[in-house]
């Protein structure tokens, strides 16, 4: 029976070890002290929550916050640029829903039941397999950058983008709270801003540089399997992304199942099958810092307008835009 050791007391760790252990295949999850914080909310988005769902589907549906429409806003002004339904349209066009989580809701929720393997500190070589999922220690930072946090008590309907010339942040709420991430320059005067983000500038905490560094070229080392943030980084902005390293969890654990004799076989299948759905994703994470980052005068304004076009007059188009990453279903690929 193949034995593996994980690296990483966080969600995709434990995913990791309940659909492994589901395949009959032995886990230990080992952490380091120093492991890097992960977001304290996150917006799981479809792809993901029909993987969580199979966990425990009573106990999931009754987890989080679904929110019922995603806005974009002027942060200066307040302005609604856009407007997309989620809700029951989301999920009847991707077949799950989109929800808002905290992560700590999310941990309890992945370690729960009986299976779930306990923690411990060790960290021994593991007899097949070493699985890590534990973002890397910083090494190289955009010093120019950071992401800062905050939260404030009630819970809004919707998601909320807010556009700056310094800034790009993502409101959103989980049951009992509404969080706000921060992603730009250092905060100043929080005056020029909307007074509905004043209580969330004015406490916004840091939470750590951007990173900007590249991927790895590869998803496994001999026999070690880099999943989710320990592969690469994403871009806050689009915390949907955040939690495809549960893609990557379903995913190694079908390729262990299956080639149950030959672990480097199933590693170079993982990554045949996770590699190009990495690369687009970082590639789409890029994209959005372009896009949306760094825009001043005119740039700023061709942004905004054509946010708004796109929503308003082409929404199914905008729709469209994103569901190369929602509708992507690992379970269809692999029962």
């Amino acid at each position: 029976m193949t034995e593996i050791a994980i690296h990483g007391d966080n969600v995709v760790a434990h995913a990791t070890a309940h659909f492994c252990e589901r395949a009959g295949i032995a886990c230990e999850i080992t952490q380091k002290p120093d492991q890097q914080t992960d977001v304290p909310a996150l917006i799981l988005g479809s792809n993901v929550t029909r993987l969580l769902r199979t966990i425990d589907p009573q106990r999931f549906d009754n987890i989080g916050h679904k929110p019922s429409r995603e806005q974009v806003r002027l942060a200066r002004s307040g302005f609604l640029l856009s407007e997309l339904p989620l809700g029951k349209f989301y999920s009847d066009r991707y077949g799950a829903a989109l929800i808002n989580v905290s992560h700590q809701e999310l941990l309890e929720f992945v370690r729960g039941g009986e299976s779930s393997p306990a923690v411990c500190t060790t960290s021994g070589q593991p007899q097949a397999l070493f699985v890590d999922t534990a973002a890397p220690a910083d090494s190289s930072q955009d010093t120019t950058l950071g992401i800062w946090y905050a939260s404030q008590p009630g819970c809004a309907a919707a998601n909320v983008t807010w556009l700056s010339e310094e800034f790009v942040a993502r409101q959103f709420s989980t049951q009992d709270q509404t969080h706000f991430i921060y992603t730009g320059t250092e905060p100043t005067e929080s005056s020029a801003c909307h007074p509905s983000l004043h209580p969330f500038l004015d406490e916004l905490e840091f939470f750590r540089p951007l990173a900007d560094e590249a991927p790895l070229t590869s998803m496994y080392s001999d026999r070690t399997a880099f999943l989710g943030p320990a592969f690469s980084t994403s871009f806050p902005i689009q915390l949907p992304t955040f939690q495809t390293g549960i893609e990557d969890a379903w995913v190694l654990a079908r390729m262990l199942e299956n080639y149950e004799d030959d672990i480097a076989l199933a590693l170079t299948e993982f990554e045949r099958f996770r590699l190009p759905r990495h690369r687009k994703i970082v590639a789409a994470n890029q994209m959005a810092i372009n896009r949306l980052l760094g825009k001043t005068g005119a740039a700023s304004i061709a942004r905004n307008l054509g946010i708004a076009f796109r929503a308003r007059f082409l929404p199914e188009m905008a729709m469209q835009q994103v569901d190369w990453f929602y509708q992507y279903d690992c379970i269809r690929g692999f029962r």
